[in-house]
Protein backbone atom coordinates (compact mmCIF):
# COMPACT_ATOMS: atom_id res chain seq x y z
CA UNK A 1 0.00 0.00 0.00
CA UNK A 2 1.32 3.42 -0.96
CA UNK A 3 1.37 6.11 1.68
CA UNK A 4 0.41 9.58 0.54
CA UNK A 5 0.69 12.57 2.82
CA UNK A 6 -1.77 15.42 2.99
CA UNK A 7 1.04 17.71 1.84
CA UNK A 8 1.53 15.58 -1.30
CA UNK A 9 -2.19 15.70 -2.02
CA UNK A 10 -2.32 19.46 -1.46
CA UNK A 11 0.63 19.91 -3.83
CA UNK A 12 -0.96 17.66 -6.48
CA UNK A 13 -4.27 19.52 -6.21
CA UNK A 14 -2.48 22.86 -6.58
CA UNK A 15 -0.69 21.55 -9.67
CA UNK A 16 -3.99 20.28 -11.08
CA UNK A 17 -5.43 23.79 -10.83
CA UNK A 18 -2.36 25.78 -11.86
CA UNK A 19 -0.35 23.62 -14.28
CA UNK A 20 -3.05 21.59 -16.05
CA UNK A 21 -1.21 18.25 -15.86
CA UNK A 22 -3.94 16.27 -17.63
CA UNK A 23 -3.76 18.57 -20.65
CA UNK A 24 0.05 18.42 -20.60
CA UNK A 25 -0.10 14.63 -20.39
CA UNK A 26 -2.55 14.48 -23.29
CA UNK A 27 -0.05 16.47 -25.35
CA UNK A 28 2.20 13.41 -25.27
CA UNK A 29 0.07 11.86 -28.02
CA UNK A 30 0.67 14.84 -30.30
CA UNK A 31 4.39 14.83 -29.57
CA UNK A 32 4.68 11.09 -30.26
CA UNK A 33 2.66 11.36 -33.48
CA UNK A 34 4.54 14.40 -34.78
CA UNK A 35 7.99 13.36 -33.61
CA UNK A 36 8.56 17.04 -32.75
CA UNK A 37 12.08 16.98 -31.33
CA UNK A 38 11.87 20.48 -29.83
CA UNK A 39 8.63 19.79 -27.97
CA UNK A 40 10.00 16.46 -26.82
CA UNK A 41 13.08 18.16 -25.35
CA UNK A 42 10.99 20.81 -23.62
CA UNK A 43 8.10 18.71 -22.32
CA UNK A 44 9.32 15.12 -21.81
CA UNK A 45 10.32 15.63 -18.18
CA UNK A 46 7.05 17.41 -17.37
CA UNK A 47 4.99 14.69 -19.04
CA UNK A 48 6.85 12.01 -17.08
CA UNK A 49 6.57 13.90 -13.78
CA UNK A 50 2.92 14.76 -14.16
CA UNK A 51 1.95 11.14 -14.83
CA UNK A 52 4.23 9.42 -12.33
CA UNK A 53 3.79 11.94 -9.55
CA UNK A 54 0.94 14.47 -9.71
CA UNK A 55 -1.64 12.39 -11.54
CA UNK A 56 -0.59 9.18 -9.81
CA UNK A 57 -1.18 10.79 -6.40
CA UNK A 58 -4.57 12.15 -7.44
CA UNK A 59 -5.61 8.77 -8.85
CA UNK A 60 -4.49 6.89 -5.75
CA UNK A 61 -6.31 9.37 -3.51
CA UNK A 62 -9.50 9.04 -5.64
CA UNK A 63 -9.62 12.77 -6.34
CA UNK A 64 -10.25 12.71 -10.10
CA UNK A 65 -13.55 12.45 -11.90
CA UNK A 66 -14.37 9.50 -14.17
CA UNK A 67 -13.92 11.83 -17.16
CA UNK A 68 -10.45 12.85 -15.99
CA UNK A 69 -9.51 9.21 -15.41
CA UNK A 70 -10.73 8.33 -18.91
CA UNK A 71 -8.54 11.05 -20.43
CA UNK A 72 -5.48 9.75 -18.58
CA UNK A 73 -6.34 6.18 -19.51
CA UNK A 74 -6.51 7.13 -23.19
CA UNK A 75 -2.97 8.54 -23.09
CA UNK A 76 -1.70 5.57 -21.06
CA UNK A 77 -3.06 3.18 -23.68
CA UNK A 78 -1.58 5.19 -26.53
CA UNK A 79 1.87 5.33 -24.95
CA UNK A 80 1.76 1.64 -24.03
CA UNK A 81 0.82 0.57 -27.55
CA UNK A 82 3.14 2.74 -29.65
CA UNK A 83 6.83 3.14 -30.20
CA UNK A 84 7.89 6.18 -28.21
CA UNK A 85 10.96 8.42 -28.44
CA UNK A 86 13.78 7.47 -26.09
CA UNK A 87 13.00 10.45 -23.83
CA UNK A 88 9.58 8.91 -23.14
CA UNK A 89 10.80 5.34 -22.78
CA UNK A 90 11.06 5.63 -18.96
CA UNK A 91 7.38 6.64 -18.92
CA UNK A 92 6.40 3.69 -21.09
CA UNK A 93 8.38 1.41 -18.77
CA UNK A 94 6.75 2.97 -15.69
CA UNK A 95 3.28 2.50 -17.18
CA UNK A 96 4.04 -1.18 -17.80
CA UNK A 97 4.88 -1.56 -14.11
CA UNK A 98 2.08 0.69 -12.84
CA UNK A 99 -1.10 0.10 -14.85
CA UNK A 100 -3.92 2.51 -14.14
CA UNK A 101 -5.96 1.20 -11.27
CA UNK A 102 -8.78 3.37 -10.06
CA UNK A 103 -9.22 1.43 -6.85
CA UNK A 104 -7.80 3.48 -3.97
CA UNK A 105 -4.50 1.91 -2.99
CA UNK A 106 -3.08 4.66 -0.85
CA UNK A 107 -3.22 5.29 2.82
CA UNK A 108 -3.44 9.03 3.38
CA UNK A 109 -1.26 10.06 6.27
CA UNK A 110 -2.78 12.61 8.61
CA UNK A 111 -0.92 15.89 8.66
CA UNK A 112 1.63 16.01 11.44
CA UNK A 113 2.16 19.07 13.59
CA UNK A 114 5.48 19.74 11.88
CA UNK A 115 3.78 19.71 8.45
CA UNK A 116 1.37 22.43 9.54
CA UNK A 117 4.24 24.86 9.93
CA UNK A 118 5.45 24.34 6.35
Amino acid sequence: MTTITKAQIDQALAELEELFPIEAYEDAIRIIKSGDHDDLQVYADDIFGFRTDTLHILIQASLLSPAQIARIQKVDRYIASHTVPSRLQPLQDWLAQNPLDTEPKAFIMPQSHSDKNN
